[in-house]
């Protein structure tokens, strides 16, 4: 086959990366498979929107890509094996990898590592792929010299995001005119911006990594062409950012800019350009502009102690309820004789705690009398009319809690979840706090407790992960009493909205160390590359904004997760970026 045929072939699988795989969205009706776990709902039948296909696409275009690698270095000459390419580099994210595949093999989630979570769809294939496209995206680079060719696939996936995004922006909804007749309800306001992503956050996860590239081709490059679609692009995913109102994006932009001006700045400083003066003048402008966004940053960043309730935990045991509350126990015990319910209440010495019983219009309940308590009501119900199965709720401040012992055989207490399931609470679902985070819920968006209980997981993942995509299921999502007074109550957890802790739990601390070392590397090496480059060649300039890309996604990664949504092209264009390095070096 002649080389330009082996060219274009070779973009086959980069047109389904960049431009295809992003733009999947089409609903997918799934079974449950979470429908056993007492804090996730019990529909049989769940829907997805945005991420099954895109999943399913990520592992087929990943599983072409490994044949398309296959096919191409059996066809190589002796003389241009990979061997002749320093590829040190990808040592740690070999390690990775394997760590990543060991942790899924050896899980106790099996199902979930290859099928994926609701909501998240992120499977142990989806994360071989990612690295099979890094491989791919270096190769194609080196070997073919498609700089050109997956740069205007690039600006083709890039041009159909931003035109949806802006279109939603303007209130021209495009799945909202696809599906409107078929009965789907959008969550969504018009005017929010979300493009093909799931969440307003994956929008400004996508700018991060593609503003540079455009901004700086628009500024740089010598071709008008080229400078005016980039140009285009630049402004598309600008107002994308903005009308997904991330405030991470936002902020981490600011640094990034205000970096490349700091670093372009450096590179020039001994030279007789004036090309400090408009580079200064911009620097200037942005951290004005950081000054004027700080009560909004402070907002958010903002770490106010959580106001907790006076409710501190409560066990299930054999024959009675401990509520404990305002360093008191309270010990409640149902008691049936034919049709009539009655309940006994004991504090921690075991004398009776005295109630009023009311009976009026609301219904019959106790209200407790001993001030110890006061505020706690308790009510006998009817949990079902055939059979008749009782129990008892406890209005603890603006909640009710209801238990039962005649749902199962064992004739103990159980907590009966507000989605009709049973479950036990005792030490076992006391989840642990990391003590800097205690009371810091509402760091950044909420985002404070949820660190706040992932950091304490990580002892027991440190060689090996729970396994791809299980995150929900090693999370405290069982720990009710803690979520409620932090007000995640009836929420459930399914990712950490930090991608570091996710991989750390998923994979394994050591899988984590890794992945940093490979980015390092990659990083420390291209700035070594590119302080020493003019920024005035298509390669060296695609090169330079790569770099600020993945700096970008990495530092917002501190604050959001991967995704099947943007994670893809994070790893291809780190694949390129790579590519590019080593034909700038191989040219010295």
């Amino acid at each position: 086959m002649k080389k330009n045929t082996q060219n274009y072939v070779c973009m086959i699988p980069l047109a389904l990366w960049f431009v295809i795989i992003p733009l999947v969205v089409k609903v997918k009706f799934y079974a449950n498979p979470l429908a056993e776990y007492p804090w996730y709902s019990s529909e049989s039948s769940l829907a997805d929107f945005f991420l099954y296909y895109k999943s399913i696409l990520i592992t087929i275009t990943g599983a072409l890509m490994i044949a398309m690698l296959v096919w191409q270095i059996c066809q190589m000459r002796r003389k241009d094996t990979l061997l002749n390419t320093n590829t040190r580099i990808f040592i740690p994210i070999i390690i990775y990898l394997a760590l990543a595949i060991l942790s899924s093999v050896f899980s106790k989630y099996g199902y979930f590592c290859t099928h994926g979570m609701p909501d998240q769809f992120e499977t142990i294939w989806n994360l071989i792929a990612y690295v099979v496209a890094l491989f791919y995206c270096y190769y194609v680079v080196v070997y073919h010299d498609s700089d050109k060719p997956i740069f205007w696939l690039v600006v083709v996936g890039a041009a159909l995001v931003g035109a949806i995004c802006v279109l939603q922006y303007f209130k021209v909804d495009i799945y909202r005119m696809i599906y409107a007749g078929d009965g789907y309800t959008f969550t969504f306001e018009e005017g929010t911006v979300y493009g093909p992503f799931y969440n307003t956050n994956y929008v400004g996860f996508y700018s991060l990594l593609f503003v540079p590239l455009f901004l700086l081709l628009c500024i740089c490059y010598k071709e008008w062409k080229v400078r005016i679609i980039s140009g285009v692009l630049t402004c598309a995913l600008l107002i994308s950012m903005i009308g997904a109102e991330s405030i991470t994006a936002v902020i981490v932009m600011a640094g990034v800019i205000a970096f490349a001006i700091i670093f372009i700045l450096l590179k020039n400083v001994k030279t007789k350009k004036l090309l400090w003066i408009p580079l200064a003048v911009i620097l200037i402008g942005g951290i004005g502009s950081c000054i004027v966004a700080i009560p909004r940053v402070g907002a958010y960043l903002k770490a106010t102690n959580t106001e907790k309730t006076n409710l501190e935990n409560i066990y299930t045991n054999d024959d009675n309820v401990e509520i404990d509350y305002k360093g008191e126990k309270l010990f409640v015990q149902m008691i049936q004789s034919d049709d009539v319910i009655a309940v006994v209440l004991r504090d921690q010495n075991q004398s009776e705690v005295s109630c009023e019983y009311v009976d009026d219009d609301q219904g019959y309940y106790y209200t407790i009398t001993d001030e110890r308590f006061s505020g706690i009501l308790v009510t006998p119900v009817l949990i079902s009319e055939d059979p008749a199965i009782y129990g008892f709720t406890v209005f603890v401040d603006d909640k009710s809690w209801c238990f039962t012992n005649q749902l199962t055989d064992d004739g103990t207490y159980y907590y009966y979840t507000d989605l009709g399931k049973l479950t036990k609470l005792n030490t076992d679902t006391i989840s642990a706090d990391f003590g800097p985070l205690v009371n810091k819920s509402f760091l950044a968006s909420g985002r404070g407790y949820i660190w706040n209980k992932t950091i304490p997981l990580l002892k027991d993942y440190i060689f090996l992960g729970s396994g791809a995509d299980t995150y929900a299921l090693v999370y405290p999502n069982g720990d009710f009493v803690d979520k409620y007074n932090n007000a995640y109550d009836n929420m459930v957890i399914t990712k950490p909205h930090n991608m570091y802790l996710q991989i750390a739990v998923q994979t394994g601390a050591l899988s984590l160390i890794c992945f940093l070392v490979f980015y390092l590397w990659y990083f420390i090496s291209s700035l070594r590359i590119y302080f020493k480059q003019r920024l005035d060649h298509p390669l060296t300039i695609t090169g330079f904004a790569i770099m600020l890309g993945t700096m970008g996604y990495m530092a917002s990664g501190l604050f959001n997760d991967s995704t099947v949504t943007i994670t893809p092209l994070y790893w291809a264009l780190l694949g390129i970026g790579i590519g590019i390095n080593q034909r700038i070096k191989a040219a010295k």
